[in-house]
């Protein structure tokens, strides 16, 4: 039942509430016994960066054929997860960034991780806001952001303030 929760736990949407059950799940210590994906669930909960060869061996060996279904937006549900969760470690780092910038990062076109952060702000997941315009992300300093700005970004601000006048 634990082994299961803990995927149930990996595989849930990036937000506070999965921060909460991770954090229930890691203090567990038989989390560590029983279950050899025990790494990347505690890779989430710190907070790393999580990259595909982070995961790639629990999707082979722990999902279910129904949750490796790749949806309408091209991506199963194990990897919109590790990418919503990579987002809200960006935005503990970031200020802004352009999409283009965090598309790179993710190794996603900048329209898929434009489409996949306006998910998370609509439903309240993240606190950002999208300036298509720019083609920046802002992310709100309160809640995570650490007020260091991507060149990128800094420059598509200044032009756009820029035609403003």
């Amino acid at each position: 039942m634990l082994r299961c929760s803990m995927s149930c736990a990996i595989l849930c949407p990036a937000g506070s509430q999965k921060f909460k059950i991770l954090s229930i799940l890691h203090k567990d210590e038989r989390g560590k016994e029983i279950d050899p994906h025990y790494n990347l669930l505690d890779m989430i909960f710190k907070g790393q960066i999580i990259r595909k060869a982070d995961f790639e061996e629990f999707e082979q060996e722990r999902l279910e054929e129904h949750q490796q279904v790749v949806g309408p937006d091209g991506y199963s549900c194990l990897q919109r997860a590790m990418l919503e969760h990579n987002i809200l470690m960006l935005s503990k780092i970031y200020l802004n960034i352009s999409l283009e910038s965090m598309g790179e990062f993710l190794n996603i076109e900048a329209d898929k991780a434009e489409q996949i952060i306006g998910d998370m702000i609509f439903e309240n997941r993240i606190r950002a806001k999208l300036d298509q315009r720019a083609s920046t992300v802002y992310f709100d300093v309160e809640f995570g952001g650490k007020g260091i700005e991507v060149a990128g970004a800094s420059q598509q601000q200044q032009d756009s303030a820029a035609v403003d006048q």
